[in-house]
């Protein structure tokens, strides 16, 4: 089963990545994951969300997380998408997994980035890709 795993920014390649993406393989242990982390370049900023939304209709399944109880904007946009798109959404909160079968409301992008640490774009670069590049 492909899984797109919607994650924030800041836990991408992070020990909170390595713990979600452990527990989502105890849930579903032949999950193909799709990690969006994975496709993070210094270019990839730019590409917009239409990227990632393509990957998710490679997916049978979304798993989604909060940051900080959160969600964020990618991550809300991706869920609405794979909903919309009749794809099945579920929230990995800790140890359970619930079924979203209903849009979700997010914050704001500048809620997003001020929840992130961020202040303006060229720190935005900066913080995603010191350790990816």
């Amino acid at each position: 089963m492909k899984v797109y795993y919607a994650h924030a920014i800041v836990t991408y390649k992070t020990s909170i990545e390595k713990q979600e993406i452990y527990k989502i393989k105890k849930f579903i242990p032949k999950a193909q994951i799709t990690n969006p982390a994975k496709f993070q370049t210094s270019q990839s900023l730019f590409r917009g969300m239409e990227f990632y939304f393509k990957l998710i209709d490679e997916c049978e399944t979304v798993i989604f997380t909060r940051y900080k109880n959160k969600i964020t904007t990618g991550v809300g946009k991706e869920v609405n998408y794979a909903i919309k798109k009749g794809i099945t959404v579920y929230e990995l909160n800790g140890s359970k997994l619930r079924k979203v079968k209903k849009s979700v409301r997010y914050i704001t992008r500048t809620m997003t980035r001020r929840l992130y640490g961020w202040t303006s774009s060229p720190n935005v670069t900066q913080k995603i890709f010191n350790d990816n590049v």
